[in-house]
């Protein structure tokens, strides 16, 4: 038996015939009884429930949860969708090359309609190149069939149907963790339970926050840029969504508690907190330290 998948970042397969074999005993070591994989795998992964994972869900979850298995083929449509994104880009790095204008304003919206000049012909003669050569590949479908490993459709397939078990990062990026999905909801509850800090509704008061917010924004205005307020004030195109909590356990403790974390994203307050983060960024950096962890002083 070959370590295969540990020694996946080696240059040399070791079952080919193009590769010698003094190369395939090099970077290839068969296993031995003096190599634990278990406690290896064990090392990343804290499971904190009354479940015992297989060797083969564990070597899923050492992957990383940022790890995306091969899934069904991209449609001949989205893959020329992505090159248009990518020929926009390389468009946009072009155009603004030489450009010496100070730093852009970090709170000027994106205009995604926009499309920069075509005025530079060795980079359109590349892309049309490019461009020829994918739609010629999209129509004789000879993109490469790429399929997952048995191996890991068996721990997938696992993992999916238990839903007695959660799964997620642990605090301080120290690895996955696995728990009981009831003891995860009781310490959810626990911590939302707090009347002092949280208020139970029965939907969201979206109409009512963006009052509140307008409010402020206008009491401020002297204080505030025209870009400033388009910004904070901006609505995604979608609409907006309920913020995301989540809570990460803290496993480096001796007695396991939870952060709780709440996310922003795509919400009525993700403009205003990036605005907040560069405001009080600069003051940050005056500080000696951030955390115990010594930092150079900068000027802003």
């Amino acid at each position: 038996m070959w370590l295969r998948r540990e020694n996946s970042h080696f240059p040399f397969p070791p079952y080919t015939k193009s590769c010698p074999k003094r190369l395939r005993y090099k970077f290839w070591k068969p296993l031995t009884p003096t190599i634990d994989t278990t406690s290896i795998l064990q090392s990343k992964i804290h499971n904190l429930s009354s479940y015992t994972l297989s060797k083969l869900e564990m070597e899923l979850l050492n992957l990383g949860l940022k790890f995306i298995p091969p899934c069904r083929p991209p449609t001949n449509q989205s893959i020329l969708q992505e090159y248009q994104n990518l020929s926009r880009s390389l468009r946009l790095k072009h155009f603004f090359r030489k450009s010496n204008s100070p730093p852009s304003n970090p709170f000027k919206l994106p205009n995604p309609n926009w499309n920069p000049p075509t005025k530079y012909p060795p980079l359109e003669s590349i892309l049309h190149k490019h461009n020829i050569s994918l739609s010629t590949n999209l129509h004789n479908n000879i993109l490469p069939n790429i399929k997952i490993p048995l191996h890991l459709q068996i721990a997938i397939t696992s993992l999916e149907e238990n839903k007695q078990i959660s799964i997620l990062p642990a605090d301080k990026n120290i690895g996955v963790c696995v728990l009981d999905k009831k003891t995860y909801l009781d310490k959810a509850l626990e911590h939302l339970s707090d009347i002092t800090t949280y208020k139970k509704v029965d939907s969201l008061p979206l109409e009512e926050l963006l009052s509140r917010l307008q409010d402020i924004v206008n009491r401020n205005r002297n204080i505030l840029s025209l870009i400033e307020i388009e910004f904070i004030l901006h609505k995604p195109p979608k609409g907006y969504s309920i913020p995301n909590m989540y809570f990460l356990p803290k496993v480096h403790k001796s007695l396991v508690c939870y952060r709780s974390i709440c996310s922003y994203n795509g919400s009525l307050f993700e403009q205003t907190s990036k605005w907040l983060h560069h405001q009080l960024l600069p003051i940050l950096l005056f500080k000696n330290s951030i955390l115990g962890t010594p930092i150079p002083l900068s000027k802003p």
